[in-house]
């Protein structure tokens, strides 16, 4: 198997943006852009919602997906290659998630994935590890013994708004009752937080903020 592309750097990649988009959008709109790209080098705040549901806590009553017919199952190898290939235009892109996913498995992650009329239409990764690394806000988070967490989950485009996320979500919820689920995701996500809601409880607030290479996080 080959190795991953090398991520592109970051100065030239932006560079190179910039240049296109004072090609398409003039010099005014093209500065604007250059520099919020160059300011959110140094600067980032976030803020991470953690969600979990507790060992045996009943269910929201109620429909989930407005579709029909939608089956979840756990993901084999090809199926998680064939997910990215159809999710992602990107060559290079999908080559990386694909071969991310095959990683995963090797390790003992899981995947589940959605299927409707033999199509596959979203993921959502488990792992049952004690601490996870949170990119949002370069930090490990203590998730504690007898957890899962739910991460890196993807709806095709079509398929988003019809509730397909949460359909998965209660769908691992149900496999695994015996242990405490935690699922997070950024605040400005509103759909995936309305999804995430129906059947999880909202536990804490992660907030990061980082400025010329300092960081400072903290909860509440």
């Amino acid at each position: 198997m080959k190795s991953l592309p090398k991520e592109p750097n970051v100065l030239v990649d932006t560079y190179t943006r910039a240049v296109r988009r004072f090609k398409e959008d003039g010099i005014v709109r093209g500065s604007t852009h250059l520099l919020l790209k160059l300011t959110s080098k140094f600067v980032r705040y976030n803020c991470i919602f953690f969600f979990t549901n507790s060992k045996n806590e009943p269910l929201s009553s109620g429909a989930v997906s407005k579709l029909i017919g939608v089956v979840v199952d756990q993901a084999s190898r090809k199926d998680i290659v064939r997910f990215e290939y159809c999710r992602l235009r990107d060559r290079a892109q999908y080559r990386r998630k694909a071969y991310e996913g095959l990683d995963r498995l090797r390790r003992g992650d899981i995947c589940f994935l959605a299927k409707h009329d033999g199509r596959l239409i979203a993921k959502a990764w488990t792992t049952m590890a004690d601490t996870w690394f949170i990119s949002e806000l370069e930090t490990d988070e203590s998730i504690g013994p007898e957890s899962i967490t739910i991460f890196d989950c993807a709806t095709i485009p079509e398929y988003r708004g019809k509730r397909v996320f949460p359909l998965i979500l209660r769908n691992i919820i149900t496999k695994y009752p015996d242990r405490r689920k935690v699922i997070y995701c950024e605040k400005r996500n509103l759909s995936s937080r309305r999804a995430i809601e129906h059947d999880f409880t909202l536990e804490k607030k992660l907030y990061f903020f980082k400025i010329l290479g300092v960081s400072f996080r903290w909860s509440r």
